[in-house]
């Protein structure tokens, strides 16, 4: 429905409830595209009027909905391995900000085991080199969908670190479920 509005310009009105749909989606992890589109209206207009109505926009591209992209090892020894370098040299890191990002990484010297844990997902980088120091490199999983995968391979091999793993399975684990629910509500 179109009205006129104080200048004489055609403006289009769009209800409460598509704008609510469109930002629940956003906000889910879908792109701006698709959540413009489920509330039919362009990626401005559902920008201008979600802010206007008071909601909080999610920023950024979300990066649970990227494909997996991880090449886990079917071998025991080689999980309880991980989940040992995890325990031992690794960090699972919730950021309590906006987008409650999950981190895994693990750190080591050791180029070899490094190459090793790249060919199984995700990437190395080195760290500043200090004076009369081994260079250090930082391994670190990206995209929810392999960060929730690899945790959930790895738990039950874990002992000091495993109930922090745990909450991150919990919270990707709603990301996802968040994700999919907004999806088939807005279909």
């Amino acid at each position: 429905m179109r009205t006129r509005n104080a200048n004489g310009v055609y403006v289009a009105e769009y209800s409460k409830e598509a704008v609510a749909r469109g930002i629940t989606l956003l906000n889910a992890g879908a792109g701006w595209h698709e959540a413009a589109r489920a509330a039919g209206m362009g990626i401005d207009n559902l920008r201008k009027r979600g802010e206007a109505e008071g909601y909080v926009l999610r920023k950024g591209r979300p990066s649970f909905v990227t494909e997996m992209r991880l090449n886990l090892p079917t071998d025991t020894h080689d999980l309880a391995y991980l989940a040992a370098l995890l325990d031992g040299e690794g960090s699972v890191t919730i950021a309590k900000n906006p987008r409650n990002t999950v981190r895994v990484a693990i750190t080591n010297v050791d180029v070899p085991l490094m190459k090793w844990l790249e060919s199984i997902g995700g990437g190395v980088s080195a760290r500043r080199k200090i004076v009369k120091r081994q260079q250090c490199y930082v391994w670190q999983l990206y995209g929810r969908l392999d960060i929730k995968a690899f945790l959930d391979a790895v738990v039950p091999y874990m002992r000091i670190k495993k109930q922090k793993a745990q909450d991150a399975i919990a919270l990707l684990k709603s990301w996802v479920d968040d994700l999919e629910k907004a999806r088939s509500v807005a279909a």
